[in-house]
């Protein structure tokens, strides 16, 4: 669950709260307020970039982005890095931002990171250019070999017991892009605690089949 309880940013905590469902005790007239303010915040949010980008001094950018303190993209799936989220969803709405305005997605996908590049790499008044190159091919298909998603499906299974014996060479290979994208995952706590589960499976059906059962005297 993202928090609510800091400082003022775009919003206030009354308006994440709003935002997130809580909405007790507020009248009709009071919510009509909040939409307004919000959207008036994200707007003024919006505009306010160019002041950011063109007037900000990109070493104190830095250090906001240091401030998020993202340890990194958890592939296991067991813990939320609110950093990597809110960055995740800043780009979601920007490429919702584009597609609704009509902006064509290659300008801005493409000018924009030509213009930081520019800014971080080239003195400035230069007259020279980069630029950076961005394709925008959308297509639904399923998982691939080694994909992230198929990564927490394997992790998954071998977290419930399947034994790594059992992987296909597909799934084998997706391992082997995990270890590598993780720096040398290691693996042995997790089947060490899907061997304990699968001894303990074996255990209660050993119980169950008591052989000394219906004996009779």
């Amino acid at each position: 669950m993202v928090s609510t309880d800091r400082g003022r940013g775009i919003f206030t905590e009354s308006n994440r709260e709003y935002l997130t469902g809580n909405k007790s005790g507020i009248s009709r007239q009071a919510q009509q307020q909040q939409e307004r303010d919000i959207k008036d915040r994200l707007r003024n949010a919006i505009l306010d970039f160019r002041f950011v980008f063109e007037h900000m001094d990109p070493d104190s950018r830095a250090e906001v982005y240091e401030d998020l303190n993202i340890e990194g993209v958890d592939l296991m799936g067991e813990r939320e890095d609110e950093g990597v989220e809110a960055l995740l969803a800043m780009a979601a709405i920007l490429y919702e931002a584009v597609l609704e305005t009509g902006v064509p997605r290659n300008l801005v996908f493409s000018k924009g990171p030509s213009l930081l590049e520019e800014q971080r790499f080239l003195p400035e008044g230069s007259k020279r250019q980069i630029q950076v190159s961005a394709d925008f091919d959308r297509e639904i298909k399923e998982p691939e070999e080694g994909s992230l998603t198929q990564i927490d499906e394997v992790l998954k299974q071998l977290r419930f017991g399947r034994d790594i014996d059992d992987l296909n060479s597909g799934e084998l290979k997706t391992l082997i892009r995990y270890a590598n994208m993780s720096d040398g995952a290691d693996f042995s706590p997790l089947l060490k605690a899907a061997e304990e589960e699968r001894n303990q499976e074996r255990e209660d059906v050993f119980e169950d089949s008591d052989p000394t059962d219906g004996d009779t005297d």
